[in-house]
C-alpha cells in the first residue's frame, strides 16, 4: 500500500472515530468527550454523524467499495 492510501485510510479511520467518540460524550453526557476545552463550542450531534459518514465513506474508497461507499455519501 503506497504513502496516499494509508494516509487516507488513516484519515477515514481517524474521522470515524472522533465521530464516534463525540457520540458517545452525547449518550454517556461527558463533556470532555463533546467539548475540549470549555472556552470551545462543542461539537454537534449531527456533525459528530457527518464525521462518522465521511470516515465510513472514504474507508469504503480506500478498499474499492465503490458501489457501497455512495450510501455514506448520499446520507
Amino acid at each position: 500500500m503506497n504513502f496516499k492510501r494509508r494516509f487516507s485510510t488513516a484519515c477515514g479511520f481517524f474521522s470515524f472515530l472522533l465521530g464516534t467518540t463525540v457520540l458517545l460524550g452525547w449518550y454517556l453526557k461527558i463533556p470532555l468527550l463533546i467539548q475540549v476545552l470549555p472556552s470551545f463550542v462543542p461539537m454537534q450531534y449531527n456533525t459528530a454523524l457527518g464525521f462518522i459518514l465521511c470516515g465510513v465513506g472514504l474507508l469504503l474508497l480506500n478498499f474499492n467499495k465503490f458501489s457501497l461507499a455512495i450510501v455514506p455519501g448520499v446520507l
